[in-house]
C-alpha cells in the first residue's frame, strides 16, 4: 500500500517537473533587457569573476563545450533551483495539506522566482539546497552537506546556515540561541560594513533603504504570529519557529547595514520575507494561520506583481514573454 502512494506521489511530481522544466526554457531564452543581472551574469560566463562562487565556475566551465552555453547555464539554475524547492514543499506537505502545498507554490512563483531564478540566479540555486536541508532531511550529516553546498553556490547564505545551526542546537535554550544569533548578526553586520563593497554602496548603487516598507512591517508581524501560533499549540521547537527566527534576524541585519549598503540589505530582507513565508506555510491544521495565510495571499500576490511587473522600471519587463512567442 505504501509504494502504491510512493508511485502515485512520484507519478503526480513527474508532471510538476515537466512544468518546471518548460518554465526553466522559457527563462534560459528570455534574453537580454528583461532583467537587471543579465549582462553581469553574461560577463561572469564570458570573462570568469575570481570573487565568484565555485559552483557557478564549475557550471560555467561546463557549459562553455555547450553551444549556446550561457542559455543551458541559465536554465541549469533556474531548473534545479526551482525543481529542489518544489519538491521540498510537495514532500512536506504531501501527506498533511496539499492546499498548502499549492499556496507556497504559488506564493513563491509570485513574490520570489523573479528575483531569484531571473536575476539573482546563484542565490536562487542557494536556497533550494538549504530549504531541502532544513525541512526534508533529517540526518545531521546531510544536512551539513546541502548546507556546503549552498555555501559554494553562494556565500551570502554563510548568516543562515550559522543562524539555523544555532536555533537547531540550542532549540531547547531560547536565550542562549537568541543571545548568539544576536552576537552572529553584529559580526555579520560589520564584515559587511568593514568589507570592500563599493560597487554595493549607496553612493554606486540605485537601490534605496527604506526601513518602513510595507514589506518589513509584514515580515516582523508575520514572524511574531507564527511564533504566537506555535507557542499557543506548545510546539517550542517546531521547524516554524527556527524558520521564523532566521527571518527576524536577518531583518535586523537589514536594518543595521541598510543605510550604507542598501543593495545586500535588500537581498536579506529577501530572504527574511522567504523564510517568514517558509515559517507561515509550514503552518497546517491551525484556523488561525489559514486566515493569516488567506489574507496574505490576496494582499501579497498584486502587491509585489506590480512591483516586479508593473513598476517603473520594472525589475522583469514582462514584454519578453510576446517577443518570445511571437505574441
Amino acid at each position: 500500500m505504501n509504494g502504491l502512494i510512493l508511485k502515485k506521489r512520484n507519478f503526480f511530481f513527474f508532471f510538476i517537473a515537466i512544468g518546471i522544466l518548460l518554465l526553466s526554457i522559457v527563462v534560459a531564452n528570455r534574453g537580454p533587457n528583461v532583467d537587471s543581472d543579465y549582462y553581469t551574469y553574461l560577463d561572469y560566463y564570458s570573462y570568469g569573476h575570481q570573487n565568484v562562487e565555485p559552483v557557478f565556475k564549475i557550471a560555467s566551465n561546463i557549459f562553455h563545450y555547450i553551444n549556446n552555453g550561457f542559455i543551458w547555464m541559465l536554465g541549469f539554475f533556474a531548473f534545479f533551483g526551482l525543481l529542489l524547492k518544489i519538491r521540498a514543499f510537495y514532500d512536506f506537505f504531501y501527506k498533511k495539506s496539499f492546499l498548502s502545498f499549492l499556496y507556497m507554490l504559488f506564493m513563491y512563483l509570485v513574490v520570489f522566482f523573479p528575483i531569484w531564478e531571473m536575476t539573482q540566479i546563484r542565490m536562487g540555486l542557494a536556497i533550494s539546497l538549504l530549504v531541502y536541508a532544513f525541512i526534508i532531511v533529517d540526518k545531521l550529516w546531510i544536512k551539513a552537506l546541502f548546507c556546503l553546498m549552498a555555501l559554494l553556490c553562494h556565500y551570502g547564505t554563510s548568516i543562515v546556515i550559522v543562524l539555523y545551526f544555532i536555533f537547531y542546537f540550542f532549540s531547547n535554550r531560547k536565550i542562549l540561541a537568541f543571545s548568539l544569533s544576536s552576537l552572529v548578526v553584529y559580526i555579520f553586520s560589520q564584515l559587511i560594513v568593514r568589507s570592500n563593497y563599493e560597487v554595493y554602496n549607496v553612493d554606486s548603487y540605485s537601490e534605496v533603504f527604506n526601513p518602513y516598507s510595507f514589506k518589513n512591517l509584514y515580515i516582523f508581524l508575520s514572524s511574531l504570529f507564527v511564533i504566537f501560533i506555535c507557542y499557543i499549540d506548545k510546539k517550542y521547537n517546531n521547524i516554524n519557529i527556527i524558520m521564523a527566527f532566521i527571518s527576524l534576524m536577518l531583518l535586523v541585519l537589514y536594518f543595521i547595514v541598510g543605510s550604507t549598503y542598501p543593495s545586500i540589505a535588500i537581498r536579506y530582507a529577501d530572504i527574511s520575507l522567504f523564510f517568514c513565508l517558509l515559517a507561515l506555510g509550514l503552518i497546517y491544521n491551525s484556523p488561525y494561520a489559514s486566515i493569516y495565510k488567506l489574507v496574505s495571499f490576496f494582499v501579497l500576490i498584486p502587491y509585489f506583481f506590480n512591483t516586479y511587473f508593473l513598476s517603473s522600471p520594472p525589475v522583469v519587463n514582462i514584454n519578453f514573454i510576446r517577443v518570445l512567442f511571437n505574441v
